[in-house]
């Protein structure tokens, strides 16, 4: 069965989908992207978001993405971490409820 990405995720996707990224580079991102949705640990999801930042950093250092589309791309990818951060704060708080 598929899930219908969310609406944070589908704007990440068109985000991406405007820039000149090679197939590759691209299907890295997504399978970052996935690895960060899927992530149970707080930590490593962390560490996969900012690994995708780095990663649209020095895309745009070697030109292959425009300083428009880094900032895009960083507003994406923020706006696709916040339900995932609520998340993981909802689960510390309850956690201390406990």
């Amino acid at each position: 069965m598929t899930t219908m990405p969310t609406m944070e995720k589908k704007a990440l996707l068109d985000a991406l989908l405007t820039t000149n990224m090679s197939p590759l580079t691209t299907f890295r991102f997504v399978e970052l992207l996935n690895e960060m949705e899927a992530c149970q640990s707080e930590q490593s999801a962390w560490k996969l978001r900012y690994e995708l930042l780095g990663m649209c950093s020095v895309l745009c250092s070697e030109e292959v993405i425009s300083d428009d589309e880094l900032t895009m791309l960083n507003d994406a990818i923020s706006l696709f971490w916040k339900p995932q951060a609520r998340a993981f704060t909802l689960a510390r708080l309850s956690a201390l409820e406990a």
